[in-house]
């Protein structure tokens, strides 16, 4: 089950709760638990810096737009493809 929800009161922080089963040992489940939490605008900081890098690298080689724009759509979740 996924659900997204906003609450104000933790505004920029956003939490994750991740349960991952899996058979062990004599068939045993296991379970482990993880929970997150981060600032998104922590978590965008290397995308900034990444998309930076790679426009310098591309500018620097005269690659035309519609190229660096496919290049670098995985940085910004957008389908293969997708990006003009």
């Amino acid at each position: 089950k996924v659900s997204v929800m906003f609450t104000p009161m933790i505004n920029d922080e956003k939490r994750d709760f991740v349960e991952y089963t899996s058979l062990g040992f004599l068939s045993q489940t296991h379970t482990m638990v993880t929970y997150t939490r981060a600032s998104d605008s922590v978590l965008c900081v290397p995308l900034m810096i990444d998309a930076a890098c790679w426009c310098d690298y591309f500018s620097n080689r005269s690659w035309p737009y519609d190229d660096v724009a496919k290049a670098l759509a995985y940085l910004f979740k957008v389908p293969e493809g997708g990006a003009k």
